[in-house]
């Protein structure tokens, strides 16, 4: 329940899940604990270590954000990761800090008083385990987004990772804009998706069924 008044925004969620897949090889977590969020946050750094990954502008997120991700059973090692932000009516933020490469504003959100928004950063990989963790991603999310009535949700891929673009497309039901984001001193130009739940939940489920192999 989400209840907002002029000043305060009080939020109660149900307990973070955890539990095994893959015939008990990993392990899927949701977690707000600011330790699972550092070791996410270095796993990440390590991940766009060629990119400039800043923890400093990463942890503004943290107060309004979710984080999933998944780590083997025997080693501990993460494999992949998610972190869902959300914007709640009448506060909006500027959508991922990041601005138009064309104009240098910051993305603007579409009605901010009365509809509910998310924004996930989650890179995409075809590693067989970082593509079973991303169906466990995907899944929750999906259930998260409808039972909260999540209008649009964004997120952005790098104009150079082609198989990102057409597996957010294909598989996930994103709509491709015209519009370029910059993330400040992080590398490369980033192209902003955005997609409807509702309208994304046959692909998303589909996507959530399929044979990991196919990647």
């Amino acid at each position: 329940n989400i209840i907002i008044n002029e000043n305060i925004v009080t939020a109660q969620k149900q307990k973070c899940k955890s539990y095994s897949f893959d015939n008990g090889k990993l392990i899927f977590k949701e977690t707000t604990n600011i330790e699972d969020i550092k070791k996410i946050q270095n796993f990440a750094k390590n991940l766009f270590k060629d990119k400039n990954f800043d923890i400093s502008i990463d942890s503004l997120f943290i107060p309004n954000s979710i984080f999933y991700y998944c780590y083997r059973t025997d080693t501990k090692k993460i494999v992949n990761f998610m972190r869902y932000t959300w914007y709640l009516p009448k506060y909006p933020l500027p959508c991922m800090l990041a601005s138009k490469e064309a104009t240098q504003e910051h993305m603007r959100l579409s009605e901010p008083k009365v509809k509910l928004y998310g924004e996930i950063f989650a890179p995409f990989n075809k590693t067989l385990s970082a593509v079973k963790a991303y169906k466990e991603f995907v899944k929750n999310l999906l259930e998260y987004c409808l039972n909260n009535n999540i209008y649009k949700v964004y997120t952005t891929y790098s104009v150079i990772d082609s198989l990102s673009g057409i597996m957010f497309n294909k598989y996930f039901g994103f709509t491709k804009s015209n519009i370029i984001l910059k993330y400040g001193d992080f590398k490369d130009d980033w192209i902003l998706i955005e997609g409807k739940p509702e309208l994304m939940s046959l692909k998303l489920n589909k996507f959530i069924g399929i044979k990991e192999k196919v990647f």
